[in-house]
């Protein structure tokens, strides 16, 4: 399996030049939790508290051409993307980073928090649908609701032919394709 954080490419001039001085400077040190729930939609402790659950499931390597992502940086680029519903090009451009590289991390670091987390990802059991239908009865007036559904479109590379028109947005000029999440 690649790893995304040491992906690395005989590339030699093509490589993207790597810098952690927003990250550092200003995130770690100068933001406070309001920028970061801002940011990423949570604050500091939360973002390094998910970055240690996942990071054994991430192996960080450096390479004859790149040296290796920082772990936190990783996490870090995938919430404010989730966050943003941004495309890659943003991403690359704040977290200083390759195309690829954001692509696999993004990758990586959402499959890993996913094995981590089955437990805290899943439909509610019949005693808790019970208790979310009172819940939403009391808050909004509307008997027998479950949850609440809503639906983003996330921007995708171009699909390979002969289907690409097929997640072209005319609205955004992207290709994308749509999520939808029931809360």
């Amino acid at each position: 399996m690649t790893n995304i954080f040491s992906l690395s490419l005989n590339l030699g001039h093509w490589v993207k030049p790597r810098s952690n001085v927003w990250f550092s400077r200003f995130l770690l040190s100068k933001y406070d939790d309001d920028h970061w729930v801002k940011n990423f939609r949570m604050t500091k402790r939360i973002l390094f508290d998910i970055v240690k659950q996942v990071r054994p499931m991430v192996v960080n390597q450096n390479t004859k051409c790149l040296s290796t992502i920082l772990m936190e940086i990783g996490v870090a680029c995938v919430f404010y993307k989730l966050a943003h519903g941004v495309n890659f090009l943003i991403c690359l451009e704040v977290f200083v980073m390759g195309k690829f590289t954001v692509y696999f991390v993004l990758h990586e670091v959402v499959y890993a928090i996913n094995k981590t987390h089955r437990n805290l990802i899943s439909w509610p059991k019949e005693d808790d649908i019970q208790i979310i239908m009172v819940d939403f009865k009391t808050w909004c007036g509307l008997p027998s609701m479950q949850g609440a559904i809503d639906g983003r479109h996330v921007s995708i590379a171009k699909p390979l032919e002969p289907f690409a028109e097929d997640y072209f947005y005319h609205k955004t000029c992207r290709y994308n394709i749509v999520a939808q999440a029931v809360c």
